[in-house]
């Protein structure tokens, strides 16, 4: 029996917003204590890949994805690349924040005030709900032993 507090026991990880800081280390402590994968994700794919590279190297599979967590359809596609990949995801921080400082505000995707709230609140939302509606799905497929979907 383990006595690693933080053993996670080979589940599949998803942490967003991952290519630097806070993300990053969360990504590489995820490996370090027993995660089967961790999916990488960022805006940016040079920082995503660049993490997962270092996951790969803690001896755990990894996957850099590149998805805008504001936008729930490029979610649901996340996870279904995740599940394809690694399998289902079991673990999810939500980390994104407002891709950091741009140096000059015609290099923004959008305004300071819109990014903000798009990625921080509707990106927690929408991979929230990506990862609720990805399990949902998983526990429709699976019936209970002596329920009418089940087999004998």
């Amino acid at each position: 029996m383990s006595t690693d507090i933080c053993a996670i026991n080979g589940k599949i990880a998803l942490v967003t917003g991952a290519g630097r800081g806070v993300g990053r280390r969360v990504a590489l402590h995820l490996a370090e204590h027993g995660a089967g994968g961790v999916a990488v994700n960022d805006a940016s794919a040079e920082r995503a890949e660049a993490v997962a590279k270092e996951v790969e190297a803690a001896g755990v599979r990894a996957l850099a994805v590149t998805a805008d967590v504001g936008d729930f359809d490029a979610v649901t596609a996340m996870f279904d690349q995740v599940a394809a990949e690694l399998g289902p995801v079991g673990i999810l921080v939500n980390n994104a924040g407002n891709r950091g400082v741009a140096p000059r505000p015609e290099s923004r995707p959008r305004p300071f005030w819109e990014q903000t709230p798009r990625t921080g609140t509707r990106g927690s939302t929408s991979t929230s709900t990506g990862c609720s509606t990805a399990r949902a799905t998983r526990w429709r497929r699976w019936s209970p032993p002596g329920s009418a979907g089940s087999s004998p």
